[in-house]
């Protein structure tokens, strides 16, 4: 993403600490300090007129779950009125949208519209927790282990689109290498695939593990997963025949669908 060419409400109302985080506006400057400092950059693409983004200035930022994180990371906020273009790059057409970078503007999160804290505070948790080591596995050899480390990563941070183009390529290398893990590396990617409404891959690669009679414990992982993608396509056929074979293979792990 060529950033640089371009230049939720909380249920209550939560008291103002006493260290709110500073926010720059200069998004260039940001994505300098985020490889310097090496931490992740959180830009605040807002209208500072909108009631929305009022109410998530009052409630979510200043939650003390909230602040704590953000003091971890290097704070952007532009407002879309004055940055058009850039927020159309963005796909930030829903104001408040959140977007965390690494500092080489690949993006790691986002929420569009208003997030509550209790939504908010853990994925920042999260990144804040384990960017050193996303940095390293980043930068690491392309194999196999660290690129499902970091589909995973990805994944916990809601992600879904950029953890399965991780997790495939650490599926296509493991299946190279003949790795014992491949079939359940291939799961990984498929469950990622579908949540990022990249169905027809996801789709592929779970008939295909569905039909797996020498490891039937996967193969209902697969059947489970499958019914699932199937809702998301609005293929209620498909998903019901698929929830009938799950629960001949296995019932408990049918139960709730």
């Amino acid at each position: 993403m060529a950033i640089l060419a371009l230049l939720a409400s909380s249920t209550a109302l939560a008291e103002r600490p006493a260290d709110i985080p500073v926010w720059g506006d200069h998004l260039p400057q940001g994505f300098t300090r985020a490889r310097e400092h090496a931490k992740p950059l959180l830009l605040l693409v807002e209208n500072s007129w909108a009631p929305s983004c009022q109410l998530f200035e009052r409630t979510t930022l200043r939650d003390s779950r909230v602040v704590t994180q953000l003091g971890s990371l290097v704070l952007v906020r532009l407002d879309a009125d004055d940055h058009p273009e850039l927020t159309l790059r963005l796909r930030a057409g829903s104001h408040p949208t959140l977007l965390v970078f690494d500092g080489a503007e690949r993006e790691l999160a986002r929420f569009a519209g208003p997030v509550a804290a209790e939504r908010l505070a853990p994925v920042l948790e999260h990144l804040n927790a384990r960017y050193s080591e996303y940095l390293t596995r980043r930068h690491g050899a392309d194999t196999a282990e660290n690129r499902l480390w970091l589909g995973r990563f990805l994944e916990k941070a809601g992600h879904f689109d950029a953890a399965a183009i991780e997790l495939k390529r650490s599926w296509q290398l493991a299946r190279k290498a003949g790795t014992p893990k491949t079939a359940s590396i291939e799961l990984e990617y498929a469950r990622a695939a579908s949540a990022a409404g990249r169905h027809r891959g996801a789709i592929k690669s779970l008939r295909r593990l569905s039909a797996r009679e020498e490891d039937r414990r996967l193969a209902a992982r697969a059947l489970r997963e499958l019914v699932l993608a199937e809702r998301r396509r609005g293929r209620t056929e498909e998903a019901r025949r698929a929830l009938t074979r799950l629960r001949t293979l296995d019932p408990e792990l049918a139960k709730g669908l």
